[in-house]
């Protein structure tokens, strides 16, 4: 299956990290989440109520675009481990790319 590379759960415990290809794709995933919501997959939507709320705080649209991408199913569930798997599927994209950390980030 071409997902299996994602399977797993990023999280600050080092037994889980293998299951991704790319430390520094894991890095950036993880600095993010804790960016976004304080490595909280139940933090709430943002003031403003545009996110999804959760780790990442996706906005809808972006998590459709991206879990289509990424899953192959836009209509994917939202749950902790689709969250890491669109996270890093599109990092690991970017970065492959050519786009610096920096660029990734913004």
């Amino acid at each position: 299956m071409e997902n299996e590379q994602y399977s797993g759960v990023i999280s600050t415990n080092n037994n889980t990290e293998n299951k991704y290809n790319d430390r520094e794709a894991v890095n950036m995933a993880r600095a993010i989440k804790m960016q976004e919501s304080g490595n909280d997959y139940n933090a709430p939507k943002e003031a403003a109520g545009t996110s999804l709320g959760s780790a990442y705080q996706y906005q809808a649209p972006t998590w459709k675009a991206y879990a289509g991408e990424v899953l192959k199913d836009p209509n994917a569930p939202f749950t902790p481990e689709n969250q890491d798997k669109v996270t890093y599927g599109m990092i690991k994209k970017w970065k492959d790319s050519g786009m610096s950390p920096y660029d990734i980030a913004q």
